[in-house]
This record gives C-alpha cells, structure tokens and sequence, in this order.
C-alpha cells in the first residue's frame, strides 16, 4: 500500500492551523472555512464546524475526503457552551477625601497586600497651588475580594466620587482557548509530518508551516494570559486628597474673604512694579532730555557772550 505524499498530508493540517489562527483577532474565521470548503473538494478539503448542519456537539468538527466525512476531535466538543463561566474585568475609580496624604496612601498598599494583589503605580502632588496635596495609588486585587477590599478603602475617609464598570470578554477568551489548542494539535501533527519527511522540498514545507503555527500559538499564548490577568484582578484607581485650606476655599466666608485680600494686594504690588517699570523708562528718558536742554541753553548763552564782546 503506497504511501499518502507529504505535500496532500499537510493541506488539512495546514486548513486546521488556518481556522485556528483566523479567528484569533477577528469573528470571520468560520465564512473563510465555508468558502474553502467549496474549493478543495478533488482533494483533502476542510475541517469545518458542522455542528449547527448536523446537530452534533458544539464544535464539533468533521474532514472531508472524496465525499466521505469523517469526526475531527475538537476541544469544543467536549466542552459544552452552558458550562462556560462568565469572564468578567473590573475596573473602578474611587476619590477620597482624607486628612494625611500618606498615612492613606500607605494604608490602601496594605490593604491591597494583604488580600492577594499588589501594587501598579504611586504618585504624589508635593506642590499643589491651591494648598491641598493629594495622591493616586492604582492596586491591583484578586476578584473574588474586590467588594472587601473596596469597602476597607472607603473606610479612610470621606468618599466623593466611585465609579465601578466591568467589559465581559467571555467570548474573546474562550473563542482564543479553543483556537489556541486547534493551533496546538496541529503543531503537533506538523512534528510528526517532520519527522517523516525525507525529501528537501517537503522539508522546508512543513518547517515553514510549523513556524507560522508556532508564531500564532506564541501570540494566542500570550493574549490569553493578559486576559488571565485582568480577569483574575480588577484594577482599582485610587484619588486621594487632603482638605482645601480655610483660606483656599473659595465656598465660604472666610475663603471668600481671604480672596479679596490677596486681590487687594495682588493689586497693590502688581502697581508698585508698574510704577519701578514706569521708572525705568521715565529717568532714562528724562536724563536724555536734561542732558540736550543743558547742551542748548549752554550754546546760547556762550552764543550771546560772544555777540556782547563783539558789539563792545
């Protein structure tokens, strides 16, 4: 019994790491395994999901050769879409109003230690022109404790804004899984493919192919393991402020009054500088103008002392 040629062995595998990968980024990778199903029907065709025509398991797929159809093992199959859980990231923005900068700052680090996460970025407002310092400290904590840690930090002062919103990347997720192990059986199956390979065209074939998977893999890989962590901790952003100064708030009496002060002297040195400026225009030019009336009146009278002897 000859044989099956490497070249016809690799077009399904080649078709299967195609579908994996398609879809890895965008939704249309079923309509191009549809249109390539039309196209190969002399040869091996397509592994295609046939599930919806032939009412089998989700995902499940099936290979085409001269007509007949044979069950492909996909991941799908054994993984039924009720069993999916929900993949959820959580993001929150939280404000507080607190009486130490740092005391709070260093408080929510804790806070976010001591519940499994850690900490993204710290930043502190040394000079603030309004008086007030403030902070923003991102943390990083588990999901499954994000209301406990959230309710320990509202505890560290006066709550004044929060706002709390989730991005559902179920879909994404387990559309990426899926694909990723596609990609990897046939890694597997290409391996194999190189292993008996004998002939150099055939060679640089597969290993070209087995490269471009292990790219896609590579990638899928590590899309999957930031979603990983995004699901696995939600992201809280969090503002903290110290009360504005008596003098610096601009909503009451005092505020108000200590406004109007600081305009007034803001005004009355704001004049004595126009007044130094004016200065350094008015005496240079003055002394320019004293020096030309002295030179005129010192010629007319030497001038008028020369006509008198004249005359005499």
């Amino acid at each position: 019994m000859n044989k099956m040629p490497i070249r016809s062995r690799v077009a399904p595998i080649i078709l299967l790491a195609g579908i994996a990968a398609a879809g890895c980024g965008n939704q249309v990778g079923d309509e191009q395994v549809r249109e390539k199903q039309g196209e190969g029907a002399s040869e091996l065709a397509v592994v295609s999901p046939v599930a919806d025509v032939q009412g089998g398991a989700p995902g499940a797929m099936m290979a085409t050769r001269g007509g007949i159809q044979n069950p492909v093992p996909s991941p799908m199959a054994s993984m039924p879409v009720d069993t999916f859980r929900r993949q959820i990231i959580k993001t929150v923005d939280m404000t507080l109003e607190v009486s130490k900068v740092d005391s709070a700052l260093a408080w929510a680090e804790r806070i976010a230690l001591e519940a499994g996460g850690y900490v993204g970025s710290v930043s502190r407002n040394e000079a603030p022109p309004e008086g007030a310092r403030s902070g923003m400290i991102t943390l990083k904590v588990p999901a499954g404790k994000t209301d406990e840690c959230l309710s320990r930090l509202r505890a560290l002062g006066a709550l004044k804004n929060e706002h709390i919103w989730t991005e559902d990347v179920t879909e994404d997720y387990y559309d990426t899984s899926i694909r990723l192990k596609n990609a990897q059986a046939a890694r597997e199956q290409f391996e194999a493919l190189l292993r008996q390979a004998r002939r150099v065209p055939e060679i640089v074939e597969v290993q070209r192919e087995l490269q471009r998977v292990t790219e896609e893999i590579e990638r899928m890989t590590g899309h999957l393991r930031r979603l990983s962590n995004m699901i696995a901790f939600s992201t809280v952003n969090l503002s903290v402020t110290e009360p504005v100064p008596i003098l610096h708030d601009r909503t009451s009496v005092w505020g108000r009054l200590a406004t109007a002060l600081r305009g007034m002297v803001d005004a009355f040195w704001s004049t004595i500088a126009w007044l130094i400026r004016m200065l350094g225009v008015v005496i240079p030019v003055g002394l320019l103008i004293g020096a030309a009336w002295w030179s005129v009146r010192t010629y007319l009278k030497a001038r008028t002392r020369g006509k008198s002897r004249n005359a005499g």
